[in-house]
């Protein structure tokens, strides 16, 4: 597969305008390369994307966004510029920097690159490497396991935590607000969304942004902590 392009993103861009180009981006993806994640791919999946489902949410909300991603060594991944209807999304200046983090999986890279050499694996913690990458005899086992049904949920409400936790040590410019990219390891309801956010807010301080808010890009969910 060629090389993407992520150049137009560098412009400022009005909600739809945004939104609609990254579906474009990811759709010429093929999913090797999606499991991939290097490069412009991986900016692609863990910047990208996150932004553009919180772009479609300010968009619906009338707050009339336009979002440029930069793409740098700077301590923040976009800007974006509101309209005066901003205030009805509770959100007070007109311009503000984003920051994203990412909470996955921390066997995820794993499963991806077991999917692309092996076609088949187990998302639990029962997969690890086996030989060398060095010598070249290496392979990724998994194995099934049971575990709760809220096992997944309580695993992402740590994850989200630990990245809100090491992004509030760093310095941001100001006003930042900081968006946590979420992908639980199955599908989850919006109401298990509300419950498991809502236990995250009793655990963590959130005052070194402005704003903090987990999206979900597969689903466009978007929640305000």
């Amino acid at each position: 597969m060629a090389s993407i392009s992520l150049d137009e993103f560098s412009n400022y861009l009005d909600g739809s305008a945004f939104v609609q180009h990254a579906q474009q981006v990811l759709l010429s993806v093929d999913k090797r390369a999606l499991r991939d994640r290097k490069g412009n791919v991986k900016r692609l999946i863990e910047e990208i994307l996150p932004i553009a489902a919180f772009v479609k949410h300010l968009d619906e909300m009338g707050a009339e966004p336009v979002c440029k991603h930069h793409n740098g060594n700077q301590s923040y991944d976009a800007e974006v510029r509101l309209g005066v209807k901003r205030v009805s999304c509770g959100l007070l200046k007109d311009s503000y920097y984003v920051e994203v983090t990412c909470a996955v999986h921390p066997k995820a890279y794993l499963f991806r690159e077991a999917l692309n050499r092996q076609g088949s694996c187990w998302l639990n913690e029962a997969v690890y490497r086996e030989g060398s990458r060095k010598r070249g005899d290496d392979r990724i086992v998994s194995k099934p396991t049971a575990e709760d049904a809220g096992e997944p949920l309580r695993r992402l409400k740590v994850q989200i935590i630990e990245r809100i936790r090491e992004k509030s040590s760093k310095r941001y410019p100001s006003p930042c607000i900081l968006l946590v990219s979420a992908v639980p390891d199955f599908w989850a309801c919006s109401k298990e969304w509300v419950e498991m956010l809502g236990m995250i807010r009793d655990h963590v301080d959130v005052s070194a942004f402005d704003h903090v808010y987990v999206v979900n890009y597969y689903t466009h969910f978007v929640f305000r902590l």
